[in-house]
């Protein structure tokens, strides 16, 4: 009698447009095309359920519209994870930056039917689906033994008490309850969108501190553009002088050669587009910005 081996249960939580997980997902593919009978595996998004039934997510409604493609793929064909063909075709060349122009010729290109998924998609079960799947995201868990790791003062800020556990409660810099400030969409249901809502003023005073220290980086007091800036210069300092802003230099330099970024100024656009930085005059910049974001205000009628 053969003995019945268990599978090994793997769970992956992205979100559709993200290159991290485009890039995870492409590289697990060859795993599961040869170890998929032994792989529980299952396929879910990170996105936030907003109060009238539609979804918000990190980089705007085609990441939503994206994650909807792959589980109504993955809800009628999942047989041998059959789906994860259209996912991998959508990781290849881009594809997956414009699921909507993309998704049926991937669906073509890997033998799934665009007629079968297409209602599915656009009805109501896709919204179903991506409801269900959002809700599955597990808590991250830690013994109360972890107050004594060396981690701990790192984590603290994100652990909550409970019942002799301590939650992690957020698990990445995006935060799901706050303004996303590029998407033209009031995620916060304030009636601010964008760069009105205070949440997204408060990323501009970072930036004027940034341009104020760009007329002298050579003078070592930085302290009067914090001031001007209205930052908090007992903060900065703080952070600027502990590990807590070792730490932040070191994420930074990993998400540098994550992204091959080597040269400076290297400009990234809306979160995935490396831009063309031959011309880096203020025309040039707007020009490239304009470029992928036609429908800004400021890109029309030749604004400043």
């Amino acid at each position: 009698m053969t003995a019945v081996v268990p599978r090994v249960k793997i769970e992956f939580y992205v979100m559709s447009q993200c290159p991290y997980g485009v890039g995870a997902l492409k590289n697990f593919k060859p795993v599961l095309d040869q170890m998929g009978e032994s792989i529980d595996f299952s396929l879910d998004f990170i996105a936030v359920r907003n109060q009238d039934g539609t979804f918000s997510s990190m980089h705007g409604a085609g990441e939503v519209f994206g994650d909807i493609v792959q589980l109504c793929a993955a809800r009628y064909y999942p047989a041998q994870h059959k789906y994860m063909d259209l996912v991998g075709c959508q990781g290849e060349e881009g594809r997956y930056k414009y699921p909507q122009g993309s998704w049926r010729d991937c669906a073509l290109k890997t033998g799934l039917d665009p007629a079968v998924l297409e209602p599915s998609i656009a009805g109501d079960e896709g919204k179903a689906l991506l409801a269900a799947s959002t809700g599955k995201l597990p808590a991250y868990l830690f013994s109360e033994s972890f107050l004594e790791d060396a981690a701990y003062e790192f984590l603290s800020k994100w652990l909550t008490p409970s019942g002799g556990y301590l939650v992690m409660t957020m698990g990445a810099l995006f935060d799901p309850t706050k303004e996303i400030c590029d998407n033209g969409v009031d995620d916060t249901g304030e009636g601010l969108v964008d760069c009105a809502d205070d949440e997204c003023k408060a990323e501009i005073k970072f930036l004027e501190y940034a341009l104020c220290r760009a007329t002298d980086v050579h003078d070592p007091d930085w302290k009067k553009c914090a001031k001007k800036a209205k930052l908090s210069v007992a903060k900065v300092g703080k952070c600027a002088e502990g590990k807590a802003g070792l730490k932040l230099l070191g994420a930074e330099a990993k998400l540098a050669a994550d992204l091959a970024v080597n040269a400076t100024p290297t400009f990234i656009g809306n979160n995935k587009v490396k831009l063309d930085g031959k011309d880096r005059t203020p025309e040039g910049i707007k020009k490239a910005v304009c470029d992928l974001n036609p429908g800004m205000k400021a890109c029309a009628g030749g604004q400043k």
